[in-house]
């Protein structure tokens, strides 16, 4: 499920913002064509992960690292659903977007002995990647890669679980972990140096020096986030009411004010 951020935010006359929408994640059926969804969940057994939706001061290709260091504000995308066989237990459901940190994605216990959690959410300094979820599920020797499959501020980690058991080689998949949310200004945000340097400022803010106010921070499980998680409130619904957590494709509304 993914996540909510909203902020206000004073621009100069004429300045353009790129908005990039993310897709939400494709299941079994899609897959054989459609193998990540925009901006960026890749596929984890299954289904994908869902993409982020975020705010950039430039445009490029999605994933192009001038474009995603201009990011200002990011809502993470939830982390993708693993799978079970028949014998195997748990519930390996694809872990909510955050707030300041994703969630981590659920647990398979292969045939019902041996569990195998789910992969770490992102956070605000470090996930599989600044931006960027796992691009594919890969096998190699006795085990999986569990896919990061939530992409954000930072993507879901990935762990590698050994999923050989005496009666089979391989079983159920685990879940992958949710991606992270920014909001430049937001107090419990970490920025990035610069465009070209990762590493945390230590600051909320952007290193463009473009900052929101009046932020709002709501996870994909629906809970506030300030410098930590909060109380369930849910979060504004792009067809009116309130959701906990956004499942679907992303949106953005903008109101301008004079």
């Amino acid at each position: 499920m993914g996540g909510y951020v909203s902020g206000n935010i004073v621009l100069e006359s004429e300045k353009i913002l790129y908005l990039y929408l993310g897709l939400s994640g494709y299941n079994s059926s899609q897959l054989s064509v459609n193998k990540y969804a925009f901006n960026y969940g890749y596929e984890n057994y299954c289904c994908n992960g869902g993409g982020a939706t975020d705010v950039r001061l430039v445009s490029g290709n999605w994933d192009s690292n001038p474009s995603l260091t201009s990011r200002i504000m990011v809502a993470g995308g939830g982390g993708a659903t693993g799978g079970l066989n028949a014998y195997d237990g748990g519930n390996p459901s694809g872990g909510a977007a955050g707030g300041l940190t994703g969630y981590q994605g659920g647990t398979c216990i292969s045939h019902k002995i041996e569990s195998h959690p789910g992969s770490h959410g992102g956070g605000q300094t470090s996930g599989f990647a600044f931006g960027i979820a796992q691009n594919k599920n890969e096998i190699f020797s006795s085990s999986y890669v569990i896919v990061g499959g939530g992409n954000g501020y930072w993507s879901g980690s990935k762990v590698i679980n050994d999923h050989k058991t005496p009666e089979t080689t391989y079983s159920g998949v685990a879940g992958s972990g949710g991606g992270s949310s920014f909001i430049s200004g937001h107090n419990g945000c970490l920025a990035i140096k610069s465009a070209t340097d990762l590493s945390s400022s230590g600051q909320s803010v952007h290193y463009s020096g473009y900052k929101f106010t009046d932020t709002v921070m709501i996870d994909g499980q629906g809970y506030l986030w300030t410098t930590s998680r909060q109380s369930k409130v849910g979060m504004p619904s792009p067809t009116g009411g309130t959701e906990y957590g956004h499942n679907g494709s992303g949106v953005c509304h903008i109101t301008f004010a004079f």
